[in-house]
């Protein structure tokens, strides 16, 4: 992780929480590589929503279902 820890889980979190400031650098590399890992997750997770819904409409629907929600690829 970087040495800047602390800023990049600012820049993820947002500046106006001051707890942060209180963190050592390992424990804010840690809650970082945490807070990353979850994000993949959500949005891996979403995705596989997303196209569990689409696969669920008639076949004429998804393209355009597709195009609309996720937008083109």
């Amino acid at each position: 992780m970087t040495d800047t820890a602390k800023a990049d889980l600012k820049r993820e979190l947002g500046d106006g929480l001051p707890v942060l400031d209180e963190l050592s650098d390992a424990d804010a590399a840690d809650i970082l590589e945490l807070f990353q890992a979850a994000r993949k997750t959500e949005q891996k997770q979403l995705m596989a929503a997303i196209d569990e819904t689409i696969d669920a409409l008639p076949w004429m629907f998804r393209g355009t279902a597709r195009k609309i929600i996720v937008g083109k690829k």
